[in-house]
Order: C-alpha cells, then sequence, then structure tokens
C-alpha cells in the first residue's frame, strides 16, 4: 500500500473511488492539495500557492539587496557636499570627501580625507594623504600620507608620514610630537615653530622672489626653444624654396623687389590687407577660405625665397647663390627675433616679399604686373 502524504486531507477517497465517481461539471476549489492523478483545477491550486511562496522569498531578497547597499555606502562615505562628516572613535572608514563643509576624524580612515572649502580636524587616524584646498588642517592625529593645504592655515601636533606642503597658507608645527617625516614645501607661504630635527627631509620655502625667477627661467628656457624651432623651419623653408623655384626666378623675384622696393612694399601692403579682410569675411565658407589661406601662403612663400636670395647676393656676393641666400636667412632670421626691431623689419620683409611676387608674376619677369597693366605680353620680352 502507497502511504499517503501528510498533507492530503484525511476524507480524501481513495483513488479508486475517484476514478470511479464521474467528473464533476464544474470542479470545486477547496485549497487541498491532492495526490498525483488528481483534477486539473485540484493541481492548479497547488501550483499557485508554489508560485506564492517563491514569489514572496524573490520579493524579500529584492528588497534587502538594496538596504544592504545602501548600508555599504553608508560604511564608505561618499562625496558629500554641504554636509560634515564625521567619523567617529572607533569607526573605520575607506576614504572622506566633502565639498562645503568639514570633516572629523576620531576614529580611521584607511585611505585619505579631502575637502574642499573647509576644515579637516583629525584626532585618530589618516593612513593616506590629507588634502585641504581653501580651508584649515588641524590635527592631533597622525597622517600617514602627505599633508596639503592650499589657500589656507596648517596647525601640526602630531606626525605626517611623508612631506606636507601649503601653497599660499601656513604652517605651524605645535607640540613636541609634530614632526614630519619628508620634506616640509612653503609657496608663498611661511612654516613657523619649526623644531630642529622636526623635519626628516629638507625645508623649502619659496617665496615671491624664488617663483618671480623660476617663472622667468621657464619663460626664457621657453622662448629659447621656440626660437630655436622657428629658425630651423624657417631655414629649411627657405632652403627648399630654393630648390623648388630655381636660380632664374629667384633672379627676376630679387630685380623686381631691388628696382622699386617702394611699389613692392605698397602693392604687398594693398594685398595682405586685402586677402586678410577677404579671407575673415568668408572664413564662414569653407570653399573660399581655404584657397585665399593657400593663395596667401605661395604668395609669401615664393616673394620671401626671392627678397632673401636678393639680400645674400647684395651681401655675400662673393659665395656661390645657394650659400649666399642660406647666410642671408640665418641674418634675417636672427634680426626678425630681436623684439619690436625684428618684428617690423619682419612686416616689411612680408609686404615686400608679397609685392615682389606680384609685380614679377612668380619669377617670370621683373615688370609683368606693369605689363599687364599695360595690355602687354610677358612671352613679349623673352629672347627668341
Amino acid at each position: 500500500m502507497t502511504p499517503k502524504s501528510p498533507l492530503v486531507d484525511a476524507q480524501t477517497p481513495s483513488p479508486s473511488h475517484i476514478a470511479a465517481r464521474p467528473a464533476p461539471a464544474t470542479a470545486r476549489m477547496d485549497g487541498k492539495l491532492r495526490e498525483p492523478g488528481g483534477s486539473q483545477a485540484e493541481c492548479s491550486i497547488g501550483c499557485v500557492y508554489w508560485l506564492g511562496a517563491r514569489t514572496a522569498v524573490i520579493f524579500a531578497v529584492a528588497t534587502a539587496i538594496p538596504c544592504a547597499m545602501q548600508s555599504a555606502r553608508a560604511e564608505s562615505q561618499p562625496i558629500l557636499i554641504g554636509e560634515s562628516i564625521h567619523v567617529e572613535d572607533g569607526t573605520t572608514l575607506d576614504h572622506v570627501t566633502c565639498v562645503a563643509c568639514s570633516i572629523r576624524v576620531d576614529g580611521e580612515v584607511k585611505d585619505g580625507a579631502t575637502v574642499v572649502f573647509g576644515s579637516l580636524v583629525n584626532h585618530g587616524m589618516i593612513h593616506g594623504d590629507a588634502i585641504v584646498l581653501g580651508g584649515s588642517i588641524e590635527s592631533e592625529g597622525q597622517i600617514g600620507g602627505n599633508a596639503v593645504i592650499v589657500l589656507g592655515a596648517m596647525r601640526l601636533l602630531d606626525r605626517v608620514g611623508r612631506d606636507a606642503f601649503t601653497v599660499m597658507g601656513t604652517i605651524e608645527m605645535d607640540g613636541p610630537r609634530a614632526m614630519v617625516a619628508g620634506n616640509l614645501v612653503s609657496v608663498l607661504g611661511s612654516p613657523s615653530n619649526v623644531r630642529p630635527n622636526s623635519v626628516s627631509g629638507q625645508i623649502q620655502e619659496y617665496g615671491a622672489r624664488q617663483i618671480g625667477l623660476l617663472a622667468m627661467s621657464g619663460v626664457l628656457g621657453a622662448s629659447i626653444l621656440a626660437a630655436l624651432g622657428i629658425f630651423g623651419i624657417l631655414m629649411a623653408l627657405t632652403g627648399l624654396g630654393y630648390i623648388t623655384l630655381g636660380l632664374r626666378r629667384l633672379e627676376t623675384i630679387a630685380n623686381a623687389f631691388t628696382g622699386n622696393i617702394v611699389a613692392c612694399f605698397l602693392i604687398g601692403l594693398g594685398t595682405c590687407a586685402a586677402l586678410i579682410v577677404t579671407f575673415l569675411v568668408a572664413a564662414m565658407l569653407v570653399p573660399v577660405a581655404i584657397p585665399l589661406l593657400l593663395l596667401f601662403v605661395v604668395l609669401s612663400a615664393v616673394g620671401y625665397c626671392g627678397v632673401i636670395f636678393g639680400i645674400g647676393r647684395n651681401l655675400f656676393g662673393g659665395l656661390k647663390p645657394f650659400l649666399a641666400t642660406m647666410f642671408a636667412a640665418a641674418v634675417t632670421i636672427v634680426i626678425q627675433m630681436v623684439p619690436l626691431v625684428g618684428w617690423l623689419t619682419l612686416l616689411v620683409i612680408w609686404n615686400v616679399a608679397v609685392g615682389a611676387a606680384i609685380m614679377s608674376g612668380f619669377g617670370k619677369t621683373a615688370d609683368w604686373l606693369a605689363m599687364r597693366a599695360e595690355g602687354g605680353s610677358w612671352q613679349d620680352r623673352q629672347p627668341a
């Protein structure tokens, strides 16, 4: 005999009686689980109970997960704005950060503490860095990393494991336990109460004079590097222009500007002004602006090479044309780097170069523009 399920009601008839009884027209839902072989309605009732139990479990788990995550976030103390943070005694957090507020540490912070526009008070232990931008630091506990204050005041009463920095602020070392294991660096500020042997590294102070000297040195070094780079680029372009244009075209452009330098300057000045205005007006029209820019660059490069060739021919006539041109380019570039005088020289040479390129028709003949204005052709001047 098959044992009955404990869930089956004692009054439930045997399977043989159920099989002999005709099936009712409407199934009666009495809420009792039946043995296998029962009616479809009775099996459906069991499924409903089964699904209901599982749904309740899933709902409970889904409700517990966000609560656990919220609790974990509260323990890790995320970034807070306008709300102060208190790490109580016996509490350990990974990292604390707040903006426009303050942090008080009585417990332990594993990573570091950062405050923007506020204060940091440490009576516990900060294993990482303590950083305050626009505020103050008062540390009666240990700081394992760096202590950094920008636009504020720092008061140390215990040990700093690495360096202590201040930018436009003050550092005060108060008490016999106040020590800095690394360097103490003050930029536009001043440390106070620094006892002998309280700083293991160096004490570096950078006032306005030192900052000014460093800035001037940096600007001077950058200017020298830029000047050398510009010098090398212009020398390379001059040599490339000499090879590309050829000796005959360069001589023609040089004859054009030496024959009437004032006319070249005026033509170049008017052309540069017209091209710049037109380029600015058509700057939004890319198909128009790009050809204008290319035309301006070609005019300047061709004319500049011809002018430098003419200067070299006059100053270094005893040398070969290429060497005379390169020497003239070197002297001209150095003069152009002199403030004010050099910039004025560059402006004059630039306009003369553009004018010489136009007057010679890019090196066709020295009076090409005048002949075009009279209605003639430059081929008429060419030897048969």
